[in-house]
């Protein structure tokens, strides 16, 4: 017996420990353990649950958000900047534990061909993708040549670094522990000549004779040899992560600062998709259209999430805003990133107006969290925000939103009558009309008296501070159908309302 169980073990299941499973059989294998975790609103109603779920995907029951683990869900975060991997001296597990504190469920992670260089954007000097000397570790093994421009030496771009994948696949397990879908940004063009000198595509920090060209080619079809690294690249890491349900893909982070070409942006879809093909379970893939706001007139091919960034800025107004005009591509609209004021009230309100707008994704932008402090405990005193205050603030945005059956709700601004609100205040709403409804006004001091139009019934409302996070208490009336004139508590700066049937 002894005999053949050795047999079994060293020709048959041995070989898989190195090689992995055949395409066909590996799509089927379940994810880690972390993919099923326990209900943890068993109060919710059993028709917003799918018991059959399986990767981070669209919500078929309302395709504006997404499933995740048998749960209707919409992605929070106030997450750092993007190096939590290639930075070797950033303590991801420290940072990972703390989105679990205040249970933010979205980080980016940027892998590595872009580098910023200390002090780059006014940035703190020691945020993650700023790694300090010879600290930078990417999907590349360096050779045995020095003179990489940041210290240590230069990279094979054809030979890949097996640490490098552990680090990542570490990353999203634990991110998969702690429920937190890690949004891998596969490339991002180089803003100036300086940040493509830190790249190691650039032709002085590699030992292939690539990157020898003006840094807008980089990302083009007509980039040479760079393009294979690209294809294969992509390819890698597919096929590393096609285990995780906790990941989706963007294309490119900002490709129109430098005007990366569509065609390029495509081909790289494609390319995803294709590594895909066999494979059971596949990831969703993001393109990042603009900064600010702007209108599609339909869908792209093999896109599945439509980024902004800096979208809901105090000018916008209710019909100028992203979920508004691209809620017809029926499809999760995202505004995953933020910045620009040190403001921490700002990003509250940002991050309100986003969600209740009906947008799918809200990351604000972190700079608190440093290689030298994880925990994220002090606020930047840089060009955005963070910190622990403004993360207690929008987990209270987090539990407001989860508390409602938000895939049965759409955008209905129009329930507010605007005569009953003074100019400088702004009122977004989701709702299932005559049952549930989400109020969120932006602007003012003092009380309003919001006019709201409502189907006759028996409603329960309750006021909510965004900055505390403690109800005002709730009042409970029978409606007989028309505008409700209500009356808020005081308030400074926003107030956020519930309204649900009885």
């Amino acid at each position: 017996m002894k005999r053949i169980v050795n047999f079994l073990f060293i020709y048959i299941l041995f070989p898989f420990f190195f090689i992995g499973l055949p395409n066909e059989l590996a799509a089927t294998v379940p994810s880690t353990n972390f993919s099923q975790p326990g209900n943890k609103n068993p109060d919710k109603k059993s028709r917003n649950k799918d018991k059959n779920a399986t990767f981070f995907s669209l919500n078929k029951k309302n395709q504006h958000y997404f499933l995740f683990r048998g749960e209707p869900t919409i992605l929070i975060t106030s997450a750092e900047h993007y190096g939590a991997v290639i930075n070797l001296d950033f303590d991801y597990r420290v940072y990972l534990k703390e989105l679990k504190k205040y249970d933010f469920n979205l980080t980016r992670l940027f892998i590595g061909s872009y580098v910023e260089n200390a002090g780059w954007f006014k940035y703190p000097e020691d945020q993650p993708l700023s790694p300090a000397s010879n600290r930078l570790i990417v999907p590349w093994e360096r050779s045995r040549e020095p003179g990489y421009v940041n210290g240590g030496n230069k990279f094979d771009l054809f030979r890949y670094n097996p640490e490098y994948f552990k680090r990542l696949k570490n990353f999203i397990e634990l991110a998969g522990k702690y429920n937190i879908v890690v949004e891998i940004v596969l490339f991002c063009p180089f803003y100036n000549d300086g940040l493509w000198e830190y790249s190691p595509w650039h032709y002085k920090n590699n030992i292939n004779g690539i990157g020898n060209f003006k840094r807008d080619t980089a990302l083009t079809l007509n980039n040479g040899k760079l393009l294979e690294v690209q294809s294969g690249l992509v390819e890698k890491i597919v096929n590393e992560l096609r285990f995780y349900d906790n990941v989706y893909y963007e294309i490119c982070n900002e490709p129109y600062v430098t005007g990366v070409p569509a065609d390029w942006q495509n081909y790289i879809a494609e390319k995803i998709r294709e590594a895909e093909n066999t494979y059971t379970n596949k990831h969703l893939i993001a393109i990042n259209i603009q900064n600010g706001t702007s209108q599609l007139s339909e869908p792209t091919p093999h896109i599945d999430i439509y980024n902004w960034h800096y979208a809901y800025q105090e000018e916008r107004t209710l019909d100028d805003d992203i979920a508004t005009l691209n809620y017809h591509l029926n499809k999760p609209i995202g505004n995953d990133e933020t910045g620009m004021t040190t403001d921490p009230n700002f990003y509250r309100m940002e991050g309100w107006e986003t969600i209740l707008a009906g947008c799918a994704v809200f990351n604000n932008l972190d700079l608190s969290f440093l290689s030298t402090d994880e925990k994220g405990k002090t606020a930047p005193k840089a060009v955005n925000s963070g910190g622990p205050v403004l993360r207690e603030w929008l987990k209270i945005l987090k539990n407001f939103i989860s508390d409602f059956e938000f895939i049965q709700m759409k955008p209905q601004n129009n329930v507010i009558v605007t005569a009953g609100i003074p100019k400088n205040v702004r009122a977004r709403v989701l709702a299932e009309t005559g049952k549930q409804y989400a109020i969120y006004f932006r602007g003012g001091d003092g009380k309003i008296n919001p006019q709201i139009n409502l189907p006759g019934g028996k409603y329960s409302l309750k006021w909510l501070n965004t900055k505390t996070g403690k109800s005002y208490g709730k009042q409970e009336i029978v409606h007989p159908g028309g505008t409700l004139r209500i009356e808020s508590p005081v308030y400074s700066k926003d107030i956020a309302l519930s309204i649900t049937s009885k």
